[in-house]
């Protein structure tokens, strides 16, 4: 009923019969902005919503009204950010030199390490190696005494028709001793 009657006094303002056809009311808004639409011409309801919320009754025209001003929210607005804030774009250059600075020192800490451990590692072969010479050259000379008699031997035979022949002596006479070849001798190579 209270639809109707706003109806009626809206479509009474215009001095147009109510009809529901053509007078169409936007309900949906709160009322102190709802718009009628009569015979396609809005006409602002604000005169008699605001008359009814200040509680006056009637038709009354708005210099009668009290001023309505909007104002400040109870303890004011919050403040305006005026000043420039640019979003950090990653870490500083501090920080960007004390990781690399960071990243080398770990990494030549690691490299000593491994020096450290490739040194050790290469001691103990040549303590190794150092510990097995003696054998090995025990078993060189023993190789090398084998074929140096059958180098002797085969010589003897070679040269048994040649007069004056010393079978062993050194053909080089520099008087400076030098140390046997102890690479394999193969007579049947020569």
């Amino acid at each position: 009923m209270r639809r109707l009657a706003t109806l009626t006094k809206t479509c009474a303002q215009f001095r147009r019969p109510p009809d529901l056809r053509f007078c169409q009311s936007l309900w949906s808004r709160p009322p102190n902005r709802q718009l009628k639409l009569c015979f396609g011409e809005v006409c602002d309801q604000r005169t008699m919503t605001e008359a009814s919320i200040r509680n006056k009754p009637g038709m009354a025209s708005v210099k009668d009204m009290p001023l309505l001003q909007d104002g400040p929210p109870p303890g004011g607005f919050a403040p305006v950010r005026y000043a420039r804030r640019i979003p950090s774009k990653g870490p500083s250059a501090v920080a960007i030199f004390l990781a690399a600075f960071g990243a080398f020192s770990w990494g030549m800490y690691e490299v000593g390490k491994g020096n450290k451990i490739r040194r050790a590692i290469k001691e103990e072969k040549y303590a190794a190696r150092r510990a097995i010479l003696p054998m090995l050259q025990a078993e060189e000379d023993e190789r090398f005494v084998k074929e140096w008699k059958k180098y002797l031997e085969e010589e003897a035979r070679i040269m048994k028709d040649v007069p004056g022949w010393k079978v062993g002596e050194s053909v080089y006479h520099s008087g400076r001793w030098m140390p046997p070849a102890t690479g394999e001798m193969r007579p049947e190579v020569w």
